[in-house]
């Protein structure tokens, strides 16, 4: 009897099933093949495509044709001693075109050397000794197939979750870039500021060997920290009027994939390591890339004075320093001012 789970007609639903994947049988006995065949095709045939070759070369033709044409292939069926090209290397070389293949090994012979090989090298799904038990190949068959489906399944799920990441990640990209666009046509030198903040940035996370994700981060954080001043003229020296600026970025960039991330790294930028800062934020417990942010800034800060116009390159390192450890992280401090004044 047939199971209700491949098969199953009593509820009167005659529909032609869609053909699934296909199952592939291979042995190089004639009748033993024409008998797998028939068997295979009674119990899957309304549902799978069914496959048979007589040689491990054949096989592989038929699983390269299915790839090229785009038809998974669930199952191979082989028979273990062939000639040419036995069954454990047939499997092998199956596992190199897919891995998510379930392989089944047929064998009259009780030596394992050729099973133990299947098993580790072409991840062999069962072996099942000839003669073979009818239901007991079948039912294995059909939990390969299950097996098969669950994976490709997941697979498939993994790649819609990362095809869907990427599409986010594109929109953030363009919604970002387009504050940008609106900052530069309002505030020209603002959005200046914004630019060698982002490149400082970049240059001080890489120093300091941050993450990857901060250093994603950082590519927004920096063009976006003072998107909450756009207009404005005056720098924000009140915490009320710090808070202000805050209130007003998360309102534009609560729109923005993942914003909370974003925001994090903008909110904590008025932190000072000594914890005296907008929300008394103490050493380490500030985010890294607001650390960054705060050091790449007051950097810049310091250059847009007119009264250092004339100053070099190691005397503002030099102002720079006098905050290391009250305002600013000083491992930070030490590490961009290395990039400031490399040694020569």
């Amino acid at each position: 009897m047939k199971s209700k789970i491949i098969k199953d007609t009593a509820n009167g639903d005659t529909t032609k099933k869609k053909i699934r994947s296909t199952i592939i049988c291979v042995d190089d006995e004639k009748m033993m093949l024409s008998v797998l065949y028939q068997q295979l095709s009674e119990w899957f045939g309304e549902n799978y495509r069914i496959e048979k070759a007589l040689s491990g070369e054949e096989a592989l033709q038929i699983v390269d044709s299915c790839i090229q044409e785009g038809n998974p292939v669930s199952v191979v069926i082989s028979d273990y001693m062939m000639p040419l090209m036995k069954g454990d290397e047939l499997l092998i070389e199956i596992k190199k075109r897919d891995a998510r293949i379930r392989k089944i090994m047929l064998t009259g012979y009780t030596s394992v050397s050729g099973i133990i090989t299947a098993i580790n090298q072409a991840g062999l799904y069962r072996f099942i000794l000839k003669p073979w038990d009818v239901k007991d190949l079948m039912l294995t068959v059909m939990e390969a197939i299950k097996s098969y489906e669950q994976e490709k399944k997941m697979q498939d799920m993994v790649k819609g979750i990362e095809s869907l990441y990427r599409q986010c990640e594109d929109s953030t990209q363009h919604l970002v870039d387009a504050l940008v666009s609106t900052m530069q046509a309002v505030d020209p030198n603002l959005a200046g500021h914004v630019m060698r903040i982002k490149q400082y940035s970049l240059w001080l996370a890489n120093k300091l060997e941050l993450s990857e994700e901060i250093c994603k981060n950082l590519k927004y954080i920096s063009v976006l920290h003072e998107i909450g001043k756009i207009g404005k003229s005056d720098i924000a020296k009140t915490k009320e009027e710090q808070q202000e600026e805050l209130d007003v970025a998360k309102k534009i960039v609560s729109h923005i994939y993942e914003w909370e991330v974003i925001y994090s790294g903008i909110q904590y930028q008025f932190e000072n390591y000594d914890g005296t800062g907008l929300y008394q934020l103490k050493g380490r417990d500030i985010p890294e890339d607001a650390r960054v942010l705060a050091v790449v800034h007051y950097y810049d800060y310091l250059r847009s004075l007119p009264e250092n116009e004339q100053l070099s390159a190691a005397q503002i390192a030099d102002l720079l320093s006098v905050r290391k450890g009250t305002h600013l992280d000083p491992e930070y401090v030490e590490v961009f001012i290395k990039i400031l004044l490399p040694v020569k």
